[in-house]
């Protein structure tokens, strides 16, 4: 796991004020990637964002009432939001957070722009969207949501390494054994001829290292 958590922040200009208040409280454990911080370059948009996508290991998306500029090369004409969204939901592994911003009174979202939050937030087959109404409040519930995603790469760290350490004690288990059995075998036949008594005798030392150090680690088991 890289030193940072790499979070994209997806959503369109209209988002400012939550988008700003969100990288003025995020904690430097984080990065995140917001499009008006990066530079110009020589790559495509699409093929930089789809790249950044896949290297994020957090998608926080805010969607409001605008649906956005959109997608022209998509058949469909997505606005650059949705396929963001659509892109992030197809890479296995990818936390996605989705946001919701309250409209206020006497404001309607653009009837695209509902039916795509209709989509994202579908009880059967969309997201657990998380809904707000202020800039303050986005950026606590973004907060909570990624510290308990680190909390949970943590814990999954900490699995495989328990998983990597069972791993080696059962192989220097069975070194071990066969080493005591080679000893055996050797002390108990001909054999030891083959060999000088100081081979023997590093030979047993090592099995006996070998013995402690299983005895050792099943004691920290």
């Amino acid at each position: 796991m890289s030193e940072k958590l790499l979070v994209f922040l997806s959503s369109t200009s209209r988002m400012e004020v939550e988008r700003n208040e969100l990288k003025k409280n995020l904690p430097p454990c984080y990065e995140l990637y917001r499009y008006e911080d990066d530079r110009a370059r020589r790559t495509s948009p699409q093929q930089y964002l789809l790249e950044l996508i896949r290297q994020a290991d957090a998608f926080v998306g805010i969607l409001g009432p605008d649906y956005g500029s959109t997608f022209t090369a998509d058949a469909a004409q997505k606005s650059i939001v949705e396929w963001e969204f659509d892109t992030a939901i197809e890479e296995r592994g990818l936390e996605v957070l989705a946001f919701i911003k309250n409209v206020i009174p006497g404001e309607s979202p653009d009837p695209r722009q509902q039916a795509f939050i209709n989509r994202v937030c579908n009880f059967t087959s969309g997201l657990w969207c998380k809904r707000f109404s202020t800039a303050t409040e986005f950026a606590e519930f973004v907060h909570a949501a990624l510290e308990r995603l680190l909390i949970a790469k943590w814990n999954e760290v900490q699995q495989k390494l328990a998983r990597l350490q069972l791993w080696a004690r059962r192989a220097l288990l069975l070194i071990a054994g066969l080493s005591v059995f080679v000893l055996i075998v050797l002390t108990a036949s001909s054999l030891e001829s083959l060999f000088s008594t100081r081979s023997m005798i590093a030979f047993s030392a090592a099995v006996v290292f070998l013995v402690l150090s299983c005895a050792v680690l099943s004691l920290k088991v």
